[in-house]
């Protein structure tokens, strides 16, 4: 799972001079075991949940998902990110088209008529805009701890109004990260809030992802019901990082990228 990270500004990382220097950032499960792993070398990013990962190329604004399981991966660059929030403003569109028409058709329906498809809808009618995504909120708890030897904040993310988890959130300028590396993190992360925005009636993604990294992640709700367990950073190291952890396993198939208009 995608840990919320950096929201350390470019023009701050702008002053700092770019020495690049692997790093490793290793969380562990509640047993010990090892967990979520992100790598960073010259400007890639590895994000590894288990037999998936998500890499990052910054130079080339390249995202490729990779699946263990079914041993495939799917390559998103900017040119596919915007075919696929055209195809998302398309599918927008055509639905709001399409609940103006019927609400045309209901307004001439007999009362009893009307009244029947509205209990049929659940006797809320028919909306007037395709639905906006749940609101996301970061709530400060107000209290820290050190979580491997680093402080971090208490937050609560809550999602329509529901806990999703709670998390203890660092600055990444406190962490042992170097600058350069901070940069390929932050690119990332602004690269998936784009992926996220593209979803319909906008995204709260800006949300999702508080400033810095965090050090501990607790699941609440459906996730902890559906057996997520909680994670914590166990060690920040820079020791030599293998090329090949960017680059798709030997054998995977490529998928292709679904396209989300609607003809």
């Amino acid at each position: 799972m995608w840990k919320p990270l950096t929201a350390a500004t470019l023009t701050a990382l702008a002053l700092t001079a770019p020495a690049f220097a692997d790093t490793h950032i290793a969380f562990v499960d509640d047993a010990g075991k090892p967990a979520t792993q992100v790598y960073v070398k010259d400007g890639n990013v590895r994000l590894e949940t288990g037999g998936d990962a998500i890499l990052f190329d910054t130079a080339a604004g390249r995202f490729t998902m990779i699946d263990g399981e079914q041993r495939s991966y799917l390559v998103m660059d900017a040119a596919g990110m915007e075919r696929m929030a055209a195809g998302a403003r398309q599918a927008q569109e055509q639905m709001a088209g399409a609940m103006a028409q019927m609400q045309e058709q209901m307004a001439q329906m007999p009362p009893e008529q009307r009244a029947m498809m509205e209990q049929m809808m659940g006797g809320a009618g028919v909306p007037t805009a395709p639905m906006a995504p749940p609101k996301v909120e970061i709530k400060d708890a107000g209290s820290t701890q050190k979580v491997a030897g680093f402080r971090c904040k208490d937050v609560q993310m809550l999602t329509g109004g529901r806990p999703v988890a709670r998390m203890c959130v660092a600055d990444l300028e406190s962490l042992d990260i170097p600058a350069a590396d901070r940069a390929a993190l932050d690119a990332m992360h602004q690269g998936m809030k784009k992926m996220a925005a593209m979803g319909p009636a906008g995204s709260a993604a800006p949300d999702i992802m508080p400033e810095g990294l965090a050090l501990k992640y607790v699941p609440q709700g459906a996730a902890a019901r559906d057996g997520e367990g909680p994670e914590a950073l166990q060690s920040i190291s820079h020791g030599a990082v293998k090329a090949d952890l960017f680059a798709v396993p030997r054998g995977y198939t490529e998928e292709v990228m679904p396209d989300m208009g609607v003809r």
